[in-house]
């Protein structure tokens, strides 16, 4: 794989370390994370380490520019499908802002000669340190800005790091992609960000599927029986094992169990892979993404109009399930793995179009 270091914009000085305001307003537009200012955010060249802290959770790694052809070769793997509404919306985006405001999320298996590097670079002292209290974490960067440093982690990617697996971020690749295709020779690079697997968690999946008023639930409850082993909840309890998944059809919830699970395919496949053959995709009136339990059951609870809807919840892919299929080329549906930890908007931003780098 070919990395390199980036010229990283960085939120201004005057934000401090509480950092919700700025990354907001990042995420919200762009333009508006850079009106309050007359003069060009601050910037910084290198590869940064990043060191994300929660009460729960702590992840190491590092934030670099990725060659555009290590995603078009298959050497940085994906593995949701993309919406094209998305994807059309996310390059029309790129294509006008050219800058990327987070970086993509990606993991890799453990590699000794990585860790040695981190450890080596964390000795210096932290560059920059944010805290979010909107997420209750820390932020902590280090700037690795030595060429002799820098030479050996583009070694290390290029002569011992063969793959890494997208976690977050599938519509900014293939909107990069497109446009690198195009002509828009500035997209030539990802801004990315590696972590060891070991260190991403994999949270719960949950969709809410807005049905036609048409709709037979009763024969949509007997096809999706054919599947799964159902048992009446009195409340929307989330799944606590694999091959486990949380049911919720008009105002009735069930728990489900698998039948006739395939070893090689996680649920989220195999689910998405009846859904079609049990109702018309295309005649769904909306889809929604809760991000955990309460939203799902608010989301149920305060839906407007009478359409039935289907909720569901599966307990979280273990990763090795999920490697494996990523390694094996399968496909899980669009926004059907949430990873934690979440990078934000605006920490680490990377302008394409006025890309200047002398660290080679």
């Amino acid at each position: 794989m070919h990395i390199k270091p980036f010229s990283a914009i960085l939120p201004p000085e005057q934000f401090g370390f509480e950092i919700d305001t700025f990354c907001d307003a990042a995420r919200n537009h762009l333009s508006k994370a850079f009106l309050p200012f007359k003069k060009p955010l601050p910037q910084k060249e290198g590869i940064f380490i990043i060191e994300i802290v929660s009460e729960q959770q702590k992840s190491t790694g590092i934030i670099c520019l990725t060659h555009i052809n290590d995603y078009q070769e298959n050497r940085l793997k994906a593995h949701e499908e993309t919406i094209h509404s998305k994807l059309k919306k996310q390059k029309e985006y790129l294509a006008k802002q050219g800058t990327f405001i987070k970086p993509v999320l990606a993991a890799l298996e453990e590699n000794a000669a990585l860790t040695a590097w981190i450890d080596k670079g964390m000795l210096n002292p932290v560059f920059k340190s944010y805290h979010s209290a909107k997420r209750n974490q820390w932020y902590n960067l280090w700037l690795v800005e030595n060429i002799t440093s820098i030479g050996e982690i583009k070694n290390l990617f290029k002569t011992k790091i063969n793959q890494a697996f997208i976690a977050d971020g599938h519509h900014r690749c293939a909107a990069s992609s497109s446009l690198f295709d195009e002509g828009n020779a500035c997209f030539n690079y990802l801004l990315t960000a590696y972590f060891p697997i070991n260190q991403l968690e994999i949270r719960t999946f949950h969709r809410i599927y807005s049905l036609i008023n048409q709709t037979d639930t009763d024969l949509l409850l007997s096809h999706l029986s054919e599947h799964l082993i159902l048992t009446p909840l009195l409340s929307p309890d989330l799944p606590e094992n694999k091959n486990e998944i949380l049911l919720g059809l008009k105002d009735a919830w069930y728990l489900g169990i698998f039948k006739n699970v395939k070893p090689q395919k996680p649920m989220v496949i195999m689910f998405e892979e009846w859904l079609i053959n049990i109702i018309d995709i295309k005649k769904l009136s909306n889809i929604y993404y809760p991000e955990d339990d309460v939203s799902i059951q608010s989301v149920v609870a305060d839906r407007k109009g009478t359409n039935p809807i289907l909720a569901i919840s599966l307990f979280p892919i273990p990763k090795e399930d999920w490697v494996y299929a990523v390694k094996n080329n399968f496909f899980f549906p669009p926004k059907s793995t949430r990873f934690m930890p979440a990078l934000r908007s605006g920490l680490t931003m990377f302008d394409f179009k006025n890309e200047v780098i002398s660290l080679k």
